[in-house]
């Protein structure tokens, strides 16, 4: 999955999500946490992938959708899209 495919799909997921489609929204996610994590090895800012990694997984954990859509829509989609 190329950097462009991932983040359409995170931004797809997300809004599956904010619209109350979880189990669409997750099975979408679950998808491409493979390749979340193999381009999130090429992020220049490790730390902040980390953190927001983090806070999806707190998100999931507590059922905060809207939090989980925030992340994945807007956080993740800008960090993977900053030049290496």
């Amino acid at each position: 999955m190329t950097t462009q495919e991932l983040v359409n799909t995170l931004i797809e997921s997300g809004q599956l999500f904010r619209t109350g489609r979880e189990g669409k929204a997750n099975s979408l996610y679950a998808s491409s946490v493979e390749s979340l994590l193999s381009h999130g090895a090429r992020v220049t800012d490790q730390q902040n992938f980390l953190v927001i990694m983090k806070f999806i997984l707190a998100a999931q954990e507590r059922q905060d959708w809207i939090a989980l859509a925030d992340s994945l829509e807007f956080e993740l989609p800008l960090l993977l899209s900053e030049p290496k």
